[in-house]
């Protein structure tokens, strides 16, 4: 079974979305994706890559891997 495949099946709070994309809102707060309400930081306020590199999706994605935390939303 390839490996990513694996993974997925194996931990249900995956998702790649925080990986590949992120999801800014019209009054510019950043989200993991367009289902979750998780704000990561603020377009407005804070560069692209201060957000993608940040701590907070830092966090939520080692959740992730884990298997633990809330996931997404």
């Amino acid at each position: 079974m390839d490996s990513k495949r694996k993974l997925k099946t194996a931990n249900r709070a995956l998702c790649m979305a925080p990986w590949v994309n992120l999801h800014v809102r019209t009054d510019g707060c950043v989200t993991p994706c367009c289902e979750s309400w998780q704000k990561l930081g603020d377009i407005n306020k804070e560069r692209f890559a201060e957000i993608w590199d940040g701590p907070e999706i830092t966090t939520l994605r080692a959740q992730m891997l884990r298997g633990v935390g809330r996931g997404l939303p």
